[in-house]
């Protein structure tokens, strides 16, 4: 049981509520790229020097061969490409082998490197694969992101991923208040470099992360923020983002410029908008229509049965965990409904 925690995302209510997968893959005790509003700092500490987690290799192949169905997202506390990333490597092959569908985040442009490329084309020829590339602002990449590689390197991979063959996205995040021309321009960059579509998920921290993030782009602080968490953690500093109407008109200027490019667009863990039968928000059904999707709160209110190609249950030893998340799902529907769904976004349907 201890082992399989290491593969899977905790039941939360923004997680459980909208993510099409809770499962993940974590090659690294830490990230190099010290970016000044990441996430996973609240669950595994500070930046630092990473070390390689190679028995997570060894314990993927176990997980590999019963859960080959279900998408995997590589990774979600810190960046698959940092140097070394021998370890990715390792992993990704183990994907191949056994055929599990892999998303990758990174801020990396390493996807491009000699040693990657081949591994990933010939992923990509098995629909096991979608690069999801992470880049928010062409001004402020370098004070926002001090570690990673320069984000015009991104774009400019986005555009070889294209031309090879692989299947790409780009994650257009955090979208801060004051900052809407600089996602706008780094969005419509990477559409016009072939990227599939834009996927855009907006800040979220404490007030301590406002006021520094703020100080370092030397822009005065946007007047509202509303709180992110819908239940306050005891002895945890409360989260907040951008308030709805913001959200709301930034989705839509995202959504409104992948739509020009014949693309898609979706917001992540912001509304309960629904995609359409077995389309996922991550745009792994661009990929592939054949893997199995986590159970939603937006498939629950569209009355769509719990069948294929979701799941609500799965063999052990991650079984358990699909189940956990389906009953907070199942929980939250009656408890945090409006708050969950507070933002009325709806893609133009274009496509």
């Amino acid at each position: 049981m201890r082992e399989a925690l290491e593969f899977v995302i905790k039941p939360s209510n923004y997680v459980s509520a909208l993510c099409y997968s809770i499962f993940r893959l974590e090659p690294f005790t830490t990230c190099s790229f010290g970016c000044v509003y990441c996430y996973a700092r609240w669950y595994r500490g500070p930046h630092g020097r990473p070390r390689p987690k190679w028995e997570t290799v060894r314990a993927f192949e176990k997980i590999a061969k019963k859960y080959n169905d279900f998408f995997f997202r590589l990774a979600t506390l810190s960046d698959p490409f940092q140097e070394p990333y021998g370890i990715t490597l390792k992993l990704l092959e183990v994907a191949k082998k056994y055929e599990v569908p892999i998303i990758i985040n990174t801020k990396s442009d390493a996807v491009v490197k000699p040693d990657v490329l081949p591994l990933l084309k010939s992923l990509a020829s098995r629909s096991l694969v979608l690069v999801q590339l992470s880049a928010s602002t062409l001004s402020y990449s370098k004070v926002l992101e001090p570690g990673a590689p320069d984000v015009r390197r991104r774009l400019g991979a986005v555009g070889v991923l294209a031309s090879e063959g692989v299947p790409v996205v780009v994650r257009v995040q955090p979208l801060f208040p004051g900052l809407e021309e600089e996602h706008l321009r780094v969005a419509e960059e990477a559409l016009s470099r072939g990227a599939l579509g834009l996927i855009g998920e907006s800040f979220r921290g404490t007030r301590r992360d406002i006021e520094l993030i703020y100080k370092l782009l030397g822009m005065r602080i946007p007047d509202r923020w509303e709180p992110y968490q819908l239940n306050v953690v005891e002895g945890k500093e409360p989260l907040f983002h951008p308030p709805k109407e913001w959200r709301e008109r930034m989705h839509y200027s995202l959504a409104t410029l992948a739509s020009r490019y014949g693309k898609h667009y979706s917001e992540c863990k912001d509304s309960c908008t629904f995609y359409g039968l077995g389309r996922d928000c991550c745009m792994f059904w661009k990929v592939s229509s054949v893997h199995k999707l986590r159970y939603t709160l937006r498939e629950l209110l569209a009355g769509i049965p719990c069948k294929e190609p979701y799941a609500c249950d799965g063999p052990p030893p991650l079984g358990k965990f699909l189940r956990m998340h389906h009953r907070k799902v199942q929980k939250l529907k009656d408890e945090h409904l409006e708050k969950l769904c507070g933002v009325e976004f709806h893609p133009p349907l274009h496509i």
